[in-house]
């Protein structure tokens, strides 16, 4: 008599093979531990895929916002990667996720040019940027750059200059270029010396963002240096990604940017982010970090200490900062910089 056959359940044996290669990956079998495995991996992935999306912004220009909260996300996917090298039982996948922690540090550090020290007997200039939206009391602004004596301001959103900002520029930075040739524009740069040409970066309708809104000033001999140039710009919002990257193709058209060329402004983009990081490399400038964040300074009627650095200072070659400092409160939902710089092209 043949021995009776035994069945063989292949669902019942997959479920049992599954949760054997749980058990042998995920130790906290309890549901509270699973719970801190799966909100740790999604930490992880977060933060990875948080890292990874502003260099897509080729493919889809939205991409590119993710690098405003890029390094608060890499702190969380490190703090996920930590849980995963805790929770997971298998030394394969612990040294995946370990590599990954590794990989979400080079995330973490601001990206941009700290100030220095400037040579000894360098060429020095003292710049200023605001953008004034908002600003109610001009003349917190004319004593902020009465104490810090500029030799060149730039300005945004300063669509009427206010009677006391008008007699104070007049007296002290008499020089002035605004985005347009003939006509107002809120985008402009005031200058204590004549320079030798001036150049208007508009073409169009800048007040209503459909072209860039900068102007520049150019001299024979800019901070003690050689020939060299500073424009000023506010490009639109980044929730406008491709007409921001047409406003930064128009500047490079309207103007020489080399070695020896300054540009200020509120660019509406982090120093993460990729469309001004790419911009920079291509033309070989630093971007300087300015000692705390410039915008937001008030967020639903409170004052705020600030998120981003969307102001910027990039440098060309010949330029060196030795110091970028946020202003005061000022009225705006931005804080100004003054910095002061040193041109080191004849050191």
């Amino acid at each position: 008599m043949r021995p009776r056959a035994r069945s063989f359940d292949t669902g019942t044996h997959r479920a049992a093979l599954t949760g054997s290669m749980r058990a042998k990956l995920w130790p906290r079998t309890t549901r509270g531990g699973r719970l801190a495995v799966s909100l740790a991996a999604g930490l992880f992935a977060l933060g990875g895929l948080t890292v990874i999306a502003p260099g897509l912004s080729e493919l889809w220009p939205w991409f590119d916002l993710a690098a405003l909260v890029q390094r608060p996300a890499a702190f969380a996917g490190l703090a996920g990667a930590a849980g995963l090298v805790w929770a997971l039982r298998s030394w394969a996948l612990r040294g995946l996720a370990l590599f990954a922690a590794i990989a979400l540090c080079f995330a973490i550090p601001l990206r941009g040019t700290l100030p220095e020290r400037c040579p000894a007997g360098a060429g020095t200039l003292r710049i200023a940027w605001i953008n004034a939206q908002g600003a109610r009391h001009p003349e917190q602004i004319v004593d902020w750059i009465a104490a810090e004596k500029p030799q060149i301001v730039g300005f945004a959103e300063v669509r009427r200059v206010p009677p006391p900002l008008a007699a104070y520029l007049l007296v002290h930075l008499p020089y002035t270029q605004n985005c347009l040739g003939n006509g107002h524009c809120s985008t402009a740069l005031y200058a204590r010396e004549r320079p030798v040409g001036a150049r208007a970066l508009a073409r169009g309708d800048p007040e209503n963002r459909k072209t860039l809104s900068g102007a520049a000033l150019e001299y024979a001999r800019m901070g003690g240096g050689g020939q060299g140039r500073i424009a000023a710009v506010h490009l639109s919002r980044p929730t406008s990604a491709a007409q921001q990257a047409r406003e930064l193709q128009q500047l490079e058209s309207r103007m020489p940017i080399d070695a020896d060329t300054v540009v200020v402004g509120d660019f509406n983009l982090s120093v993460r982010m990729t469309l001004l990081t790419r911009f920079a490399e291509r033309h070989r400038l630093s971007l300087v970090l300015a000692d705390r964040p410039t915008w937001p300074t008030v967020w639903r009627g409170r004052r705020v200490g600030g998120l981003w650095q969307i102001d910027q200072l990039l440098l060309g070659r010949n330029w060196r900062a030795k110091s970028m400092r946020a202003s005061p409160f000022l009225g705006s939902d931005h804080r100004g910089f003054v910095a002061d710089l040193c041109h080191i092209s004849a050191m």
